[in-house]
Formats: structure tokens, C-alpha cells, sequence
């Protein structure tokens, strides 16, 4: 129904009115709007995240794996009292998609067979102490801007020592009948009361940069 006024003042009067009533309105709505979807946000998390706890106490971390080899991988130098010794390096790169739940991998191995490197390390009678120690370097190409593949057949390789690299663990096991393990913790250098009885030992150095956890294995012989 059209209404009336009788004066211009109370027609603006009732508009001013309409209009404070509108905008109350709309900030009525508008905080409503943000509670609904704030709810929504909360609930659409709330169920991704049981969804995740769910796959993850089920299946632990999901690896894919890749068909391709690693192919920047380190190289490493064991030597044992400054001798160089041959190794075997397994490489695990794993690259988090969804972090803890979906992980892309790949593999290297490879077997380093150095010249003038020993299949093992004979401990001499004047040894006093027996030190271990891990080199490991980058491959790059001759003008140093590409890293490559440090592939055990490739002689003339360019090798950059890396810093990144740390060394987490080691573990020494003696190959007697029972195959008794002597050291299983932290890296350590002076490895001599680990390597007492006369008996040949496997020794294991775990590696870690970015996302490549490599293994190094080789051998050592206390007669």
C-alpha cells in the first residue's frame, strides 16, 4: 500500500529508516554467511583429517615407486686409516607428495671398485687405533653447472665435495657363526674397541641429504 507523507522530512525521515533496517539486515546475513562457512571448512577438515589418520595407521606411508634409477647420486669414499676402501652404496630417494601419507621413490645402486682401493681393510699389528671416515662428492660436468649420474664406469667425472651430507648411524657386525652385532647407534670416527676379536666385520654408514637416504657397506678384517 502506497504511503503518504505530508511533509518532505518525514518522507526522507522513513527512507533513512528503511535504509539503516536494509544495512542491518545485510550485516545480519553476511555474519550468518561467515558462521555457515567457517562450520563448513571446519567439517570438510575435520573429515580429511580422519580420512589421513586412517590411511596412515593402515597403510603407512604410500610409496611410488618410479621405473627410472636415481640419477644424482652421490659419490663415497670410505677410508679406514687413510686407506681407501671399496664400497657398495645403495641409494632411497623418496620425494613427500603428501607428506607422512604419499611418497614418490627411486633407486641406486651401485658397487665402487676404486684404483688402488682394498676389497677390505686388513688391521695391522701397529694399528694403536682404527678410524673411519666418509668422503662424499658431486658429479658434474666440465663446466660445472650440470650435476651427473656418478656411474662407477665413468673415469673422467668432475667431483665436487658435498657439504650437505650427514652421517646418522653406523653399524659394525662381526661375520661369526651367530653373526653378532658390536655397534648399532650414532656415527662415530674411532671404531677401535668395536673391532677387538679376530674375526672379518661388516660395517654398514648410513647417509642422509635433501630427501636421499643412502646406504654404504664394505668390510674390514681384524687376523
Amino acid at each position: 500500500m502506497k504511503k503518504f507523507y505530508r511533509t518532505k522530512e518525514e518522507m526522507v525521515q522513513d527512507l533513512q529508516g528503511e535504509k539503516k533496517e536494509a544495512e542491518q539486515n545485510y550485516a545480519t546475513t553476511v555474519e550468518q554467511a561467515k558462521k555457515s562457512r567457517k562450520k563448513l571448512i571446519i567439517k570438510v577438515i575435520s573429515i580429511i583429517a580422519i580420512v589421513v589418520i586412517f590411511i596412515k595407521v593402515c597403510f603407512g606411508t604410500i610409496h611410488i615407486m618410479s621405473p627410472f634409477i636415481y640419477k644424482q647420486n652421490r659419490l663415497y669414499q670410505a677410508y679406514i686409516n687413510d686407506e681407501l676402501i671399496n664400497v657398495e652404496v645403495f641409494d632411497h630417494y623418496h620425494l613427500p607428495i603428501i607428506p607422512y601419507l604419499v611418497s614418490f621413490d627411486a633407486i641406486n645402486a651401485q658397487s665402487y671398485d676404486y684404483d688402488g682401493g682394498h676389497l677390505q681393510y686388513e688391521v695391522k699389528e701397529d694399528d694403536d687405533k682404527i678410524l673411519l671416515d666418509i668422503i662424499s662428492y658431486k658429479c658434474m660436468a666440465d663446466d660445472y653447472q650440470v650435476q651427473l649420474s656418478c656411474n662407477a664406469a665413468k673415469k673422467n667425472l668432475r667431483k665436487v665435495e658435498a657439504t650437505d651430507v650427514k652421517y646418522t648411524h653406523l653399524y659394525i657386525r662381526r661375520n661369526d657363526r651367530n653373526l653378532t652385532v658390536v655397534y648399532d647407534g650414532p656415527m662415530v670416527q674411532d671404531i677401535t674397541k668395536y673391532v677387538q676379536e679376530e674375526e672379518t666385520y661388516f660395517i654398514r654408514v648410513i647417509a642422509e641429504y635433501k630427501h636421499v637416504t643412502s646406504s654404504i657397506t664394505f668390510h674390514l678384517e681384524k687376523k
